[in-house]
């Protein structure tokens, strides 16, 4: 009995003592600054309670902060650079090719002249647009673009000294456009580097806005009124001045990686031909960007088509002067920026490649009610009850003519969409060493494409009415479009001709 005891005993007494001895040991740092519900250490609580805000007060800062709104891409000093420099570029040569047809019809007198004009800006991209592909790849863009500006400023500032012969505007206007073959693929190749993958659309975007904007500050604005008040001489020094600006812009840009070497072994291996080809190839690869580029292609020779009707169309239909034809379009120009605005939203909710089949539906709609124009007037004014012949009547314009610039605006959103739209699908689905090349091609198929069509589409008009012409313009407009979605069937095969070319 007495031996029993103390064993008994003895486990209690370390019972006790352990449960007083292991709290202040291992329990107090790690347990006292997370929990609170210790009844063993009121007094060690009063320590740590005052240590607690103080970790959960600088992680608060920062985490408010996050979800501010992002910065414009203005704010990125690379991109307002690059943004401006494309400007001013845009802006010179809109107003310098206008002063160029000027002194063509003022010096020559005849339209034969002025077709020779116009063939002069076709030529380059058909001679010059694959090689120009090849080279904008094989050589670091950032010194290109500036040597371009360059000869741009040198070619320009000769011709503020002495204006030149007819023989002298023609050998300018194909010099202009054969530099632009090169500098277009190393320029819209080069915004993939200055802009984050997420704000590729955005950035596609303002760059279209800044054409939208140097064509109107150039055609509109800077060249008639320099012409009328100052001469052509000085417009070509503020041109020659404004591609000088655009050179140290470029040269402001951060040094931009690509794959020079890489393409100048390729071409090295494949061989020149197969070099040219490499643009093509590429595209055949991809059936989305091909599908894409497709849609681009038809909505650009829909467009080429349009403007060559557009006179015609004023003058027979619309009983006005052929003159007015930018007044009474003029409203596409909301359009375009509108949708410019609102490409990068809807990007974010519609597929891209779907926006751009989209936009050539809603486009072709808009070239075939100009030629139901007529009866969708009737429509709504007999049947709807609209007031069109009052508003009409307080603008002060035509009922047909404002009925045309209503279509219009939808038709210049549309078509700014399914650039933006192909314009970033090439981007983001190209290799870097391949995009000058495919920017190169998609360049030469569209003027290729639009040879045929935009000389058809005036002698049809003769032949057959204008109304008619749009109506067949956006027949073929929804074909193409249908037939977009059977070139995944035909992509191989074609790839497979182009690879045994």
């Amino acid at each position: 009995m007495v031996e029993t005891t103390p064993p008994g005993e003895r486990p209690k007494r370390r019972r006790t003592t352990t449960t007083t001895t292991q709290p202040p040991e291992p329990a107090l740092p790690p347990e006292a600054p997370r929990t609170i519900p210790s009844p063993d250490g009121p007094i060690l609580l009063a320590r740590t309670l005052p240590k607690e805000p103080e970790p959960e007060i600088a992680p608060a800062a920062p985490a408010i902060e996050l979800p501010a709104s992002p910065p414009s891409l203005f704010q990125n000093p690379a991109f307002q650079a690059f943004w401006i420099s494309r400007l001013l570029i845009q802006i010179a040569q809109g107003a310098m090719m206008y002063a160029l047809l000027v002194l063509v019809v003022d010096t020559a007198g005849s339209s034969f002249y002025n077709s020779i004009f116009v063939i002069c800006a076709v030529l380059p991209a058909i001679f010059f647009g694959l090689p120009a592909g090849v080279a904008v790849d094989a050589v670091p863009r950032r010194p290109l673009l500036v040597a371009l500006n360059v000869v741009r400023f040198l070619f320009v500032i000769s011709l503020a000294f002495q204006l030149p012969s007819i023989a002298g505007i023609f050998a300018t206007a194909f010099g202009i456009w054969t530099i632009h073959q090169f500098y277009a693929p190393a320029e819209g190749s080069t915004l993939p580097a200055l802009v984050p993958t997420n704000r590729l659309t955005e950035a596609q975007a303002l760059s279209n806005l800044a054409l939208i904007i140097a064509q109107a500050v150039g055609l509109v604005i800077l060249a008639p009124l320099l012409l009328k008040t100052a001469g052509p001489q000085y417009l070509f020094a503020i041109c020659a001045a404004l591609f000088l600006t655009a050179a140290f812009l470029v040269l402001q840009l951060p040094r931009i990686t690509d794959a020079s070497t890489t393409s100048q072994a390729r071409m090295a291996d494949a061989g020149i031909e197969q070099a040219l080809l490499s643009g093509l190839r590429t595209l055949m690869g991809d059936q989305i960007l091909f599908r894409v580029t497709l849609v681009d292609i038809i909505v650009g020779i829909g467009l080429s088509a349009l403007v060559v009707i557009a006179p015609i169309y004023l003058t027979n239909i619309l009983d006005s002067s052929s003159e007015n034809t930018v007044f009474v379009f003029a409203p596409a120009a909301i359009g375009v920026i509108a949708g410019l605005r609102l490409a990068p939203f809807l990007s974010r909710h519609i597929e891209l490649r779907m926006l751009a089949t989209l936009g050539l539906l809603i486009f072709a709609a808009c070239v075939a009610a100009f030629g139901f124009m007529s009866d969708i007037y009737r429509f709504l004014v007999d049947t709807l009850q609209l007031p069109l012949d009052a508003l009409a009547d307080a603008v002060r314009i035509a009922p047909l003519a404002l009925m045309v610039m209503l279509f219009s605006v939808p038709a210049g959103f549309s078509s700014s969409v399914v650039g933006v739209a192909a314009r970033t699908t090439t981007l983001l689905r190209t290799p870097t060493g391949s995009q000058g090349k495919v920017i190169a091609t998609q360049s030469l198929m569209q003027n290729i494409g639009a040879l045929l069509p935009t000389l058809v589409a005036g002698i049809l008009a003769d032949v057959i009415g204008v109304e008619r012409v749009a109506i067949v313009i956006a027949v073929l407009m929804i074909a193409g479009a249908s037939a977009t979605f059977l070139t995944g069937r035909f992509t191989p095969m074609a790839r497979g001709i182009v690879d045994g070319a």
